[in-house]
């Protein structure tokens, strides 16, 4: 992995992502945080794809919950829904190359580069959802069980 590579990735996926949020009027005080959670998605993802060898699943699994955790955390430290930040969070890891090229192949009629591009962009969803879930879950399991533990003791 080379660290100039991922540092340039990471600036665009800043830039690219501070766009987007401004573009949909978000608040411009919680701009900066929609864009640091999605570098810090887009960077998990390299470091997991470099680790697991170009495991799209995995890496973007472990991306999109790392997306999720802190857009959780920015969501509860300033007051505001985690889906303004998640959204920006997994904008990063949204396989639209794979996509097009998927849609390209299958259009040409090459079957063949069409299923391997198309079983990518599968995974690659598929990762993301399953990450997303799965801390979402952890997240609402945890405000449920604090919940009851308060009103116990009230």
């Amino acid at each position: 992995m080379d660290i100039r590579q991922l540092a340039f990735e990471s600036i665009g996926a800043l830039v690219a992502c501070l766009a987007f949020a401004a573009i949909h009027r978000n608040n411009p005080k919680r701009i900066l945080f929609c864009g640091i959670s999605a570098v810090v998605s887009w960077i998990t993802c390299a470091i997991v794809s470099y680790i697991t060898h170009d495991d799209v699943f995995i890496s973007c699994m472990i991306a999109a919950a790392a997306g999720t955790i802190i857009s959780e955390i920015f969501a509860r430290t300033l007051k505001a829904p985690a889906t303004i930040f998640l959204v920006i969070a997994i904008l990063p890891l949204v396989p639209g190359g794979s996509l097009f090229y998927a849609t390209f192949y299958a259009v040409t009629k090459d079957q063949l580069n069409a299923r391997i591009y198309g079983l990518s962009t599968a995974l690659s969803a598929l990762g993301i959802a399953v990450g997303l879930i799965l801390v979402s879950v952890a997240f609402n399991m945890q405000r449920e069980i604090l919940q009851r533990l308060n009103l116990k003791k009230n």
